[in-house]
């Protein structure tokens, strides 16, 4: 296209008709091709004639393949419907016009859908993370998407409806987000909150290892989780009294555990305990809370703890009581 005709077009666009049936009838039948085939590439029109223009040619490209057109341009041709999605565009689209993917795949998401999940196209984790910023598009067609995922998926922090929570959790699971759920887990659904337990039973000895202060309503849930070997709860049960656990909280604890033994200490006593990696580190989790006097090897038996308890000062009686005028 000549600049003469650029410079007419952008200065007398609203007198001009460019309605294919007047436009065929006037120059022949290809007149609406032709101009078409002639404003697209043009980088000279106004964009917003360019736009106006190509609307009322109302055609579509059977392949772009326009690699020096401008960014605005091509982000026009898709939003006028000109470029339609399909495989091969998709392709096109992603190599040349990367930054104008996001775009394209929101225009046309029902369509890349549909090419994605029939194994049309490659798969893409990152556009599956696209899509799921985008609050229009439907959990039905992410959950479709995400059936394809194999990588893990982080719901730390993201506005995800339950039911496609539910499906990462149980899918692609994070182990990053453990903490995140873990101390999240009061505020969240009943449904997340299953998930949650059954992430925590399967990773306790992660949460120990990690020192992961954990709610009191998923904590004694998991003391009392028979799955969960009595040490692995013990060893968690020491962490979580160096994170801060109340004592009363301590005591149900091993009472779930069946350490009775223990809940002598709190009374001032002296207990005998094997000498054991998981006695010593409720022990020493004790001590630092003071909780207790003191613990160390039974100097009559190696294969033993002994730990003696805070003695309670007993109240002074009435007869030792000074009376003073």
């Amino acid at each position: 296209m000549d600049e003469k005709l650029i410079s007419y077009i952008n200065e007398f666009e609203d007198r001009i008709s460019f309605k294919p049936e007047l436009l065929a009838e006037e120059y022949g039948e290809t007149a609406t091709q032709d101009l078409f085939d002639a404003v697209l590439p043009c980088s000279g029109i106004r964009i917003d004639i360019y736009e106006s223009v190509l609307n009322a040619l109302d055609i579509t490209c059977k392949y772009f393949d326009n690699e020096e057109l401008g960014a605005d341009r091509v982000k026009t041709l898709i939003k006028c419907r000109i470029i339609l999605m399909e495989a091969k565009q998709l392709q096109f689209i992603r190599n040349i016009y990367a930054d104008l993917c996001p775009y394209y795949i929101r225009c046309n998401i029902d369509t890349y859908t549909s090419i994605i999940t029939n194994g049309l196209a490659a798969f893409s984790s990152e556009e599956l993370n696209m899509v799921f910023e985008y609050p229009e598009v439907s959990d039905e067609i992410k959950l479709a998407l995400l059936q394809l995922e194999r990588k893990p998926i982080s719901i730390q922090n993201k506005d995800y409806s339950e039911e496609l929570q539910q499906y990462i959790l149980r899918n692609n699971y994070e182990p990053d987000d453990l903490s995140y759920l873990v101390e999240g887990y009061p505020t969240m659904s009943a449904v997340i909150k299953a998930e949650i337990y059954r992430i925590a039973v399967e990773g306790i000895e992660t949460i120990t290892n990690a020192q992961i202060k954990v709610p009191a309503a998923l904590f004694n849930k998991l003391m009392k989780e028979s799955s969960i070997s009595v040490i692995r709860r013990q060893l968690l049960l020491a962490v979580q009294c160096n994170l801060s656990m109340w004592q009363e909280r301590a005591k149900t604890a091993l009472k779930d555990l069946g350490l009775l033994s223990y809940l002598e200490l709190f009374d001032g006593g002296e207990v005998l305990v094997e000498n054991t990696s998981q006695n010593r580190q409720l022990l020493q989790a004790f001590e630092s809370r003071n909780w207790i006097t003191n613990f160390g090897i039974d100097g009559a038996n190696f294969n033993y703890i002994k730990a003696c308890g805070i003695k309670k000062e007993r109240k002074s009686k009435g007869k030792d009581l000074v009376k003073t005028v």
